[in-house]
């Protein structure tokens, strides 16, 4: 019994994942984000090696 509640919330945690991440990439931009490009400028003030905008040199 407790095995098969188990298994029902972790299946419920899964598809609550999966819906609220299809919900999200569905969403349109902010208002005013939606021309925000990533520039160099930005990357070279940025530490961050394992990025991936950041371009390999």
């Amino acid at each position: 019994m407790m095995l098969a509640v188990a298994i029902i919330i972790i299946i419920a945690l899964v598809a609550l994942f999966i819906v609220t991440f299809l919900v999200y990439k569905k969403m349109p931009a902010p208002k005013g984000m939606e021309k925000v490009r990533v520039s160099e400028e930005n990357c070279k003030g940025c530490e961050n090696d394992s990025c991936s905008l950041r371009k390999d040199e």
